[in-house]
């Protein structure tokens, strides 16, 4: 009688994990045919794309009621990249365009559309035509004026960005290019080096203007 009950137990613990056959088929027709019923939901139909969910496998579908919450460390994942842009400080004068920048520039659309049409560089600056067909030559930066509406948009939660330049000399070129091909032949050090060829042409620039965007 002993060994007959110690038999069963083993019994039990040896086989407790076989499943009849019958038993995983229905298992995995059930899961086949609630991965129709998630496509054909009209909840999650994306209005804008004009596609129904997609199911690439079926697997996961009864894991989806588990998921609370979703954590990513990607803007892109989430935003595709796809940025709306607010305004721009040009010269201290603010304009607000409404168009959508998706990583391309859009000169034409910033200056023609708002009467400034970019004409050409000449003797080292550049010349505009403003709204009243007047030529303007952009010489220098207003330091102030863009600070305070980059301040102003870095507290709306807006992506700023400022935009300057600097004329080099053939000498200065060479002297940050040189510093640049060896920062990427060193190992160590790298960074440091890569930062030292900044610091010679990332000052006495002067500033044109700024950006402010936000994820569409």
């Amino acid at each position: 009688l002993i060994r007959a009950f110690t038999d069963f137990l083993a019994f039990m613990v040896l086989f407790n994990y076989i499943i009849p056959v019958s038993m995983y088929v229905t298992v995995e027709m059930q899961k086949f045919l609630g991965s129709y019923f998630m496509m054909w939901d009209d909840e999650m139909f994306d209005e804008e794309l004009g596609e129904r969910a997609v199911v690439n496998t079926s697997d996961l579908n009864e894991e989806l009621g588990q998921v609370e919450y979703v954590f990513t460390d990607k803007t892109g994942t989430l935003t595709e990249n796809n940025m709306e842009f607010i305004e721009c400080c040009v010269d201290g004068n603010v304009y607000v365009p409404h168009v959508i920048c998706n990583g391309q520039e859009h000169e034409e659309l910033f200056f023609r559309a708002l009467g400034f049409t970019y004409l050409r560089l000449k003797d080292g600056q550049m010349e505009i035509l403003n709204r009243e067909d007047e030529i303007e030559r952009v010489i220098s930066g207003k330091v102030e004026q863009v600070k305070a509406r980059v301040e102003h948009n870095a507290v709306e939660g807006l992506r700023t960005l400022c935009v300057a330049y600097r004329p080099l000399s053939a000498e200065q070129y060479e002297q940050v290019c040189h510093l640049l091909t060896r920062a990427k032949l060193e190992f160590q050090d790298q960074d440091k080096l890569v930062a030292e060829a900044y610091d010679l042409i990332e000052r006495d620039l002067i500033l044109l203007g700024a950006t402010a965007v936000e994820d569409r």
